[in-house]
């Protein structure tokens, strides 16, 4: 409803909304993305947008009004089991400065000063094809998380980046959070979203 009357009362003017449902995305961390939790959300979503806000626009409403509806971001169930927690595991934790921040589907560490060869190796010999590790700077510069990139970013990243292959992931210890579905990861199911877009009037 609020979607609708920002529309009346712009109308006439050039006016850029934005309106963000987070339904869909706690759902998908609490049960996964295809669940029927999920598809519930999405029903209900689709329902609101076609009665309540679709089905009571005027002509004027819509006229010159393009909706466009995508998402920021995808999602992919993480089995417990692929889930590495780096508290749990002594040799790493003790090359660790700090606890693994940022996703842990894209993972941000900060190893002890000069630790971070020892960081890499153990990972690549005690979980081989469970990580992609790469020094954060190379990660950044690539522009694989966008630019331009800023100096708090390339603070926040540490000295090396950990990318998760397939449905496998990289943490610290979080007893009060227990996210079934994830997102941050270099899986088509994560990276790539819809993007739906339609003229109002066409809609009348």
């Amino acid at each position: 409803m609020q979607l609708r009357h920002l529309l009346a009362e712009t109308r006439g003017s050039r006016a850029f909304i934005t309106a963000y449902w987070s339904g869909l995305d706690t759902l998908a961390h609490a049960y996964g993305p295809e669940t029927d939790q999920c598809e519930a959300e999405f029903q209900t979503m689709s329902h609101l947008l076609s009665r309540q806000f679709l089905d009571s626009l005027t002509a004027a409403d819509r006229e010159g009004t393009l909706l466009l509806i995508t998402a920021d971001h995808g999602q992919i169930h993480i089995p417990p089991q692929q889930i590495l927690d780096a508290d749990q595991d002594p040799e790493l934790s003790q090359h660790l400065l700090a606890p693994i921040m940022g996703e842990s589907r894209a993972a941000f560490v900060h190893p002890r000063p000069g630790r971070s060869k020892a960081v890499r190796d153990h990972l690549e010999a005690s979980y081989p094809d469970w990580f992609v590790v790469r020094d954060s700077v190379e990660v950044l510069e690539s522009g694989l998380l966008g630019k331009p990139v800023s100096d708090e970013t390339y603070t926040r990243a540490g000295e090396l980046i950990v990318l998760p292959r397939g449905t496998r992931a990289l943490q610290h210890t979080q007893p009060s959070v227990a996210l079934v579905g994830r997102h941050g990861g270099l899986t088509p199911e994560e990276m790539l979203v819809p993007l739906i877009g339609a003229r109002l009037e066409a809609l009348g």
